[in-house]
């Protein structure tokens, strides 16, 4: 906050105009979550337009437990989420919130066209079939004139699963992440980098990155284990992120058993 602070002192001082905030409600990389009631705070004291990156992370609210990090999400002007992530609706689904949707119309409307609102006879509220109005005017409200009904798959997910369902695919996912993490910390040769605040864990095998590295390729040709990596603190590490529907606490176990036994081999420590 602080470092957020200065930077828009300095810009207010050079004539910068600071336009946006922008808070991340848990980061893809690690699953961190912004402090965004003070980003909030800031915004408001600036006049400037207060985004929240939930592109991976928002859907957690869904969960009682977890609701409260994501609280300041009710003062954002604009808001996004990817069901294609931890809804699991497939690629290309996603979905923009904004307090004021006359925002949207002014920033990519470009003026009636007589093929498309002229085609139309009626107010929404007086129309009968589908052919009587246009509706909602989505296509004024994004770059894409027009798009293929993406809201349908989140429709579908939410109709199976309901609140509570996505709460409790939220809560299983986020037990997992915390179960790994615990086994991390217990075991005297893996390293825990971060404490997981959702379903992303960022751990290793105690030893160099050219072996952590080496574990990666393993894992993805040998064994069913496909994590993915990032680098925290200059170091490798081994990120797991837990939003499969279908994965079961034994495949977080196996990750775990399969990252020990193929650093053991490779560092030729005896397994215990």
């Amino acid at each position: 906050m602080a470092a957020l602070r200065a930077a828009i002192a300095e810009d207010t001082r050079d004539g910068v105009v600071p336009v946006a905030v922008v808070g991340t409600a848990g980061t893809t990389d690690t699953g961190a979550i912004d402090p965004l009631a003070d980003l909030a705070e800031v915004a408001r004291e600036h006049g400037a337009w207060f985004h929240i990156d939930g592109a991976y992370g928002l859907v957690a609210a869904a969960s009682p437990a977890l609701r409260p990090a994501f609280a300041a999400v009710a003062d954002a002007d604009s808001v996004i989420v990817d069901p294609h992530k931890w809804l699991a609706t497939g690629v290309g689904c996603a979905a923009t919130y904004v307090r004021d949707a006359g925002s949207l119309l002014g920033a990519f409307a470009q003026g009636a066209a007589a093929y498309l609102e002229g085609s139309f006879s009626a107010e929404e509220h007086d129309a009968v079939t589908q052919f009587d109005s246009i509706g909602i005017p989505y296509m004024d409200m994004s770059v894409e004139l027009s798009a293929p009904s993406r809201g349908v798959l989140a429709w579908a997910v939410l109709r199976e699963l309901g609140r509570a369902g996505v709460a409790a695919r939220v809560d299983r996912h986020v037990g997992f992440a915390r179960h790994l993490a615990q086994r991390a910390r217990q075991h005297p040769r893996l390293e825990l980098l971060l404490e997981p605040e959702l379903s992303v864990v960022c751990f290793r095998y105690a030893a160099s990155d050219p072996v952590n590295a080496e574990i990666l390729l393993r894992l993805r040709r040998t064994t069913r284990s496909t994590p993915t990596s990032t680098v925290i603190e200059g170091r490798l590490a081994i990120r797991p992120c837990f939003i499969n529907p279908h994965t079961q606490l034994a495949d977080v176990d196996a990750l775990i058993d399969h990252v020990i036994t193929i650093g053991d081999e490779l560092t030729g420590v005896q397994p215990d």
